[in-house]
């Protein structure tokens, strides 16, 4: 069972991420669920690439999956934020991704990364979403 797996079974009304890529919210038919990525003591964590966002407003989620990811060569080597844990030092840079399948509808895809020195890795988790976090989100469905 993974984290998001509290997806499957609910029908997604929209989707938004925040400016430094580092929370998803879900709204569903039954609330919204939020997740941040998080990176383990000494390194950071961020959401990097989405697929099929849009076929995510509107659908019901059957399943969540797992995805072996290849170590990244492009794209975001490092936190697009100003996360205090972001060491110019670290040149690790690890992908971990996570496939919602949706009924009749192509698949949401989600890459996250995660920066450390090497010894570290990342997670993404859920978490409550507060006044201030709600006021920041940016519609993913749109972008």
């Amino acid at each position: 069972m993974h984290t998001l797996d509290s997806l499957v079974g609910r029908t997604i009304r929209a989707v938004w991420i925040n400016a430094d890529r580092t929370l998803i919210v879900f709204d569903t038919d039954t609330g919204r669920l939020a997740f941040f990525t998080e990176g383990d003591c000494c390194s950071s964590s961020w959401v990097e690439h989405v697929e099929n966002a849009e076929s995510l407003v509107g659908g019901t989620v059957v399943d969540v999956e797992l995805l072996d990811m290849p170590n990244p060569t492009s794209g975001s080597m490092s936190p697009p934020c100003g996360d205090d844990d972001y060491n110019p030092d670290y040149h690790t840079v690890q992908a971990y991704g996570l496939r919602v399948d949706l009924a009749g509808r192509p698949p949401f895809l989600l890459e996250f990364r995660n920066m450390s020195n090497g010894y570290y890795g990342g997670h993404i988790v859920p978490v409550a979403l507060s006044p201030e976090m709600q006021d920041a989100l940016l519609s993913l469905a749109d972008r």
